[in-house]
Order: structure tokens, then C-alpha cells, then sequence
């Protein structure tokens, strides 16, 4: 794979321009489609001044995974890769400013960062359109690769406040452990609720969830999950019943397909705005990823649990999840000392391969309408 991206932000000197209500509006309409690392509409935007602010709403980023930063730096992350890569394809360069001093995860605060217009940009955009909206996370079975075809060693000169390591020909006791690592949904009703009940069932087009085509099941497997979302005492049921077991084996059914998975650590020691840019970087990597053909799916839990050790007063066995995870700290151990991360903070977490057929047009993850985002204040 060749060189993709030079550096997040251009610096350019010259006369900041204002941002006007039309190519805001064009640039959010791609750029609204960026991953969010737990499915959450946590962000509007405001075109105040010619400046696009970007708020947080602490209310609409409430999720179990929501008890520190960890998925905020994601999400906010994806949104200025992907808002950015919009206004190049209209053909306008920004600068961004992040402001998270005082930042926490459970109060709102406006103007988490700022874009800025500072000249019209004659450069092509750096990825086109179609690939943005064909970032679909692909839930399906995926079929292995040679791992010649992703070139890490470029990826990783691209990266500044990161590191990715390819993970091919998984070994057993890693693709079991990440497989049971997504099983834990089962484990934590608060956890198991929040994750089901943000599947979409609607026939016409929702405006926010996820759309149970993108699970690779078909409608009568997804009985389950309809029952749970209009009757939750049935999830204890399901639990009862042993859906752990089954999730356990049919997961790692899934990491055994490809067999290879993708991790970004963090370098140490970086503040909020530097783990932001770090998924910048990473949204970069992984839009390229999907211009090449590959297929990814993030395990946010597996990415949570692998980091437990690291917080030690600070996870999910101490939120509202709940999540028993001290039981399993032996075997998250091993597992990080198979992967080398003894003292590295997980980023996050992909399982990675290729599909025969493009998911269809309905699974990719429903976001808000620009009227329902963005607010006009002044110009």
C-alpha cells in the first residue's frame, strides 16, 4: 500500500475565510456518517461567527461504555476526520481546534472543537465520497487475506500518536478470548440492554440506530433480541437459557473466519486532544483499509476488558455494567503478554478480512438529518 496521508491538519498561511450555510451543510452530510465508539448521537454542530462548533450532549452519550473518555476520544476523533475529508471533497481546507480543558464525560460542554476555513483547497480530497459512505462496520463472516496485502510499517510512519500491529493467523486461545470477550453482553444486563435496544427494526429508514440487517442474521434469529427490546425481563430469561454459551461459540466462529485482527495502542502518556488525533489517524488507516477491499468490525469490549488492568478503579466491574471481570484478570493478562501490550493502553480493537458481497444499502448505521444537527446562529 502506498502513501495515503501526509499529516491530519495542513498549516497553511494565509486569510481565514467564513464557512457559509451551504458547504457546511454538503460537508455534514458526508461527514455525519462517522463511526461513534458506542452508537451514540452525542454531537451537534453550530455555524456561528463562519466558524462550524461542534457541542457535546452528555445526555445522548449516556451508554454503560460512557463512564470515562475512552469512547468520547473515538468518536470525537472520527467526526473531525470525517467532517474534514467532507469539506475537501467541496473543496475547502479547515483548521481544527479542540478546547477539553475541564472536560467531563458526564456534563455537557459546548465547542469541544472548532472548524475553521483557511483558504480553498486545491488539493483532491483524500478519500471521494463513496468510500466515506462505504464505511459500513460489517458484522458477517469474512474470508482470510494475505497479510502482504496491508503494509504496517507505512501505516505506522503515518501515525503519530499511535501505534497498529496486524494480528494474522490468530492463535486459538486469542480468537476464544475475544470471542468471549463479546459474549459479555451477556454477563451485564445494564451492558446487554443498551447494546440491544440500539438495533432498528423499522421498515421505513430510522434516524439513529442500527439496523438489524448489518448483523448478518436472519429475521428469525433476531426474535430474541425484538422480545428483549419490548419485554426486558426476558433478557434473564435468554441468560438463563444459556445465550452466553451460543454467543461465545457463534463469535468465535466469526474471529476464526478471517483469523487476523487489527490493534491500535496509544503512545503513553497523552492528553485528550492527543487521543482524539490519534483517532483521526486512525479513522485515516481505516478508510484506506476500506478503499482496498477490507471489511472491519471494532470490538469495543474486547478493547474494554484488555484494558482492565490498566484501570484499576475505573472499568466496567465498577460502573453501573457491573461487569465480573476480576475473574478473569489471569487470562486477560495472558493474553496481553501474546499480543506484547504488557503496559500499553488498546485504542481499539478490529477484526479484519474481506466479504464476497457489499452489505446492503439498508445495514449502514442511521445518523441524524442536518436540519436536526446543525443550528445557524450568525454568519
Amino acid at each position: 500500500m502506498g502513501s495515503y496521508y501526509t499529516t491530519t491538519h495542513q498549516s497553511v498561511v494565509s486569510k481565514p475565510v467564513k464557512l457559509t450555510e451551504k458547504l457546511v451543510k454538503s460537508a455534514l452530510d458526508v461527514g455525519r456518517y462517522y463511526p461513534s465508539g458506542d452508537n451514540a448521537q452525542c454531537f451537534n454542530f453550530r455555524l456561528s461567527q463562519g466558524q462550524l462548533l461542534v457541542d457535546y450532549c452528555a445526555t445522548s452519550a449516556k451508554h454503560t461504555f460512557a463512564y470515562d473518555a475512552s469512547t468520547f476520544v473515538i468518536t470525537l476523533g472520527a467526526l473531525v476526520e470525517y467532517v474534514r475529508q467532507g469539506f475537501l471533497i467541496h473543496g475547502q481546507n479547515v483548521n481544527v481546534n479542540y478546547q477539553l480543558d475541564g472536560f467531563k464525560v458526564d456534563e455537557d460542554k459546548q465547542a469541544v472543537c472548532t472548524f475553521t476555513a483557511i483558504t480553498e483547497s486545491d488539493q483532491p480530497a483524500q478519500v471521494s465520497e463513496s468510500t466515506l459512505l462505504g464505511r459500513v462496520t460489517d458484522r458477517r463472516q469474512y474470508s482470510s487475506f494475505d497479510p502482504c496485502e496491508i503494509d504496517v510499517s507505512n501505516m505506522n510512519a503515518n501515525l503519530k500518536c499511535s501505534q497498529v500491529e496486524l494480528f494474522a493467523n490468530l492463535q486459538p486461545e486469542i480468537s476464544d478470548f475475544f470471542a468471549l470477550c463479546d459474549s459479555l453482553v451477556w454477563s451485564s444486563k445494564p451492558l446487554g440492554l443498551d447494546v440491544m435496544n440500539a438495533i432498528v427494526f423499522e421498515q421505513v429508514k430510522p434516524k439513529v440506530g442500527l439496523p438489524w440487517q448489518n448483523l448478518g442474521l436472519s429475521q428469525s434469529q433476531t426474535i430474541p433480541l425484538k422480545l428483549i427490546q419490548k419485554h426486558p425481563w426476558s433478557y434473564s430469561l435468554f441468560q438463563y437459557l444459556g445465550a452466553q454459551r451460543a454467543m461465545h461459540a457463534s463469535q468465535k466462529q466469526l474471529w476464526q473466519s478471517g483469523n487476523a485482527c487489527l490493534m491500535f495502542t496509544y503512545s503513553p502518556d497523552l492528553s485528550l486532544v492527543q487521543k482524539c488525533q490519534a483517532n483521526e489517524q486512525l479513522m485515516q488507516t481505516w478508510l484506506r483499509l476500506t478503499a482496498n477491499g477490507f471489511s472491519l468490525q471494532p470490538s469495543t469490549l474486547s478493547t474494554e476488558v484488555l484494558n482492565y488492568p490498566l484501570k484499576p478503579e475505573c472499568n466496567l466491574e465498577n460502573t453501573q455494567a457491573n461487569l465480573p471481570l476480576s475473574g478473569l484478570e489471569s487470562k486477560i493478562n495472558a493474553v496481553r503478554s501474546l499480543l506484547h501490550i504488557e503496559q500499553q493502553e488498546v485504542n481499539w480493537l478490529f477484526r479484519i478480512g474481506k466479504v464476497e458481497a457489499p452489505l446492503p444499502a439498508g445495514a449502514r448505521t442511521a445518523r441524524r438529518d442536518i436540519d436536526d444537527l446543525l443550528k445557524i446562529e450568525s454568519l
